[in-house]
């Protein structure tokens, strides 16, 4: 019984740390139950040709998180962009990238769409967002809509009322 509650304890750390960090150096984590299914995907649509082949070139992990912040700043511009074509004000909502489990906070305005990045999990009763980097780059990239990443899997929302946010997401990353 002590085993299974500290294995539970271990897991639940891991769960909301980022593998990106070096105790855990770079390995996949289950950060969402969403995860296994976007990685998946996103294994299906490299071999399919939707997305880019993974990089398999040894890269520091300083370097993957710096890219990886790189593209939530692109993001959360074109976020902040596409409210102001909404007719309904955005929600607030948590973003994970598969894989390393880097969390991310949308914090929904009057004003503006802020964010936080790198933080410790979702935010409580809260939509969250569950995608890959390399969906995240290829969506910033225009060579894929939301809606396609949706309908392929690569793309999911859950946690709550998630409408609002899909069409942030599909106002923010339509083709200009």
């Amino acid at each position: 019984m002590v085993v299974a509650v500290g294995l539970g304890v271990i897991l639940q750390q891991a769960a909301q740390a980022c593998a990106l960090e070096p105790m855990i150096n770079g390995g996949f984590t289950v950060s969402h139950p969403a995860s296994i299914g976007v990685a998946v995907a996103v294994a299906n649509a490299r071999r399919d040709g939707l997305l880019p082949a993974a990089d398999t070139a040894p890269v520091p992990n300083e370097i993957q998180l710096n890219r990886m912040l790189a593209s939530l700043r692109k993001l959360h511009k074109r976020l902040d962009k596409g409210r102001k074509s909404m007719s309904e004000p955005p929600r607030s909502f948590s973003l994970v990238l598969v894989g390393p489990g880097l969390w991310s906070h949308f914090y929904a305005s009057p004003a503006a769409i802020l964010a936080r990045y790198h933080t410790d999990g979702p935010m409580r009763d809260r939509v969250t967002v569950v995608t890959h980097h390399a969906v995240l780059q290829t969506l910033l990239n225009g060579d894929l809509t939301a809606e396609e990443a949706m309908a392929h899997g690569l793309l999911t929302y859950s946690d709550g009322n998630a409408l609002p946010v899909q069409r942030l997401f599909t106002a923010a990353l339509s083709p200009s």
